[in-house]
């Protein structure tokens, strides 16, 4: 009888370093080898490659790895550019079917994911995709497109092993893409994608909330007891504190829509304590311009420093006083409270 040695373990693949850098530090992955740009961490039966973009890059490494090794399934992680509009940037979507363009042609072959709940698909492209014409012709086969999956999905199914991939949206594919403003935002997308693995795929999940409060006698709607349920799993990982908690802390009376929302907002608070002072300054500085009539809207998450100004012209007047409250505003102090300086 003849014994089988090769160890066993889940294959986990980027095609770059950058989305890959959170994955190696969490789970200590050490190199088995710099010429295949492989690693593995015994403790948790993973290897983990980065296999560059393209046919030429993948086609001598993964087949090598499934003759060494044991691979039970691969799964696939990395950012990819949107196709269709219902899709969202920052959000990840698990990958159900894989085409494959070759420039002006489609490739006949398909391959099929074994996410039986996945309901989006994923072009790969042999460049990137800076054309809007090309990318609208894409868009009729997927949703999303990148630049390594399809060859990924060849191998696995040559090899008879189930693949998953999961595909972190970064930008819309067309000539606005912004290769150095991605790069830049490397270790904020691994941080996204190894959540979601560590949420989905590991035991090392986050803590469930332990909630007293029923949320379903709550008045709230659905969209609002969602929200405190997010709000709840982000407050686990930091301390460990009970709905209730907030409720009596706060001295909220729960009757209505409008206490729910005076709860949520404690919550955020709570986890955010620096927005509400942002926030405050926020008011301060734009006064002036909402005097005007001018509605101003900020980025909600506070992650973008634009802000968009609304306002109805429908006299001169209108427009003088906006002129000079423009040209009044301290933009300068606008930046320096993005820079931290409150």
């Amino acid at each position: 009888m003849k014994l089988n040695l090769k160890k066993v373990m889940i294959l986990i693949t980027f095609a770059h370093r950058g989305e890959a850098q959170s994955f190696l530090k969490h789970f200590k992955f050490k190199l088995e080898s710099e010429k295949l740009d492989f690693y593995t961490s015994e403790e948790h039966k993973l290897g983990l490659c980065l296999t560059g973009e393209g046919e030429m890059n993948l086609t001598p490494k993964l087949p090598f790895l499934f003759a060494k090794y044991e691979i039970s399934e691969i799964i696939n992680f990395g950012i990819a550019g949107a196709l269709q509009e219902e899709m969202e940037k920052d959000n990840i979507y698990s990958i159900r079917t894989i085409y494959a363009a070759d420039n002006d042609d489609i490739k006949f072959h398909s391959f099929t994911t074994n996410d039986i709940q996945a309901k989006h698909d994923c072009i790969t492209a042999p460049t990137r995709v800076k054309d809007q014409t090309k990318a609208n012709k894409y868009s009729y086969f997927a949703h999303t497109v990148d630049l390594e999956l399809w060859y990924i999905g060849n191998c696995a199914k040559f090899h008879k092993i189930p693949l998953y991939a999961f595909k972190l949206i970064s930008d819309y594919a067309n000539s606005d893409t912004d290769c150095f403003d991605l790069k830049s935002k490397a270790q904020e997308y691994s941080d996204k994608l190894l959540e979601f693995f560590i949420t989905k795929f590991t035991k090392e999940t986050k803590i469930e909330p332990q909630v007293n409060v029923d949320l379903d006698i709550l008045p709230a709607s659905f969209t609002q007891k969602s929200q405190i349920k997010k709000l709840l799993e982000k407050i686990n990982i930091k301390e460990s504190k009970e709905l209730e908690d907030y409720i009596s802390k706060n001295n909220i009376v729960i009757n209505n829509k409008k206490d729910v929302n005076k709860l949520i907002g404690c919550i955020q608070e709570n986890l955010n304590p620096i927005n509400p002072i942002i926030t405050h300054e926020f008011d301060v500085l734009f006064n002036p311009l909402k005097q005007t009539g001018a509605k101003i809207v900020v980025d909600p998450k506070l992650e973008k420093s634009d802000f968009t100004i609304n306002m109805t012209i429908n006299s001169k007047q209108n427009i003088e006083k906006l002129s000079l409250a423009l040209e009044n505003f301290d933009y300068e102090k606008y930046l320096s409270l993005w820079n931290g300086h409150v």
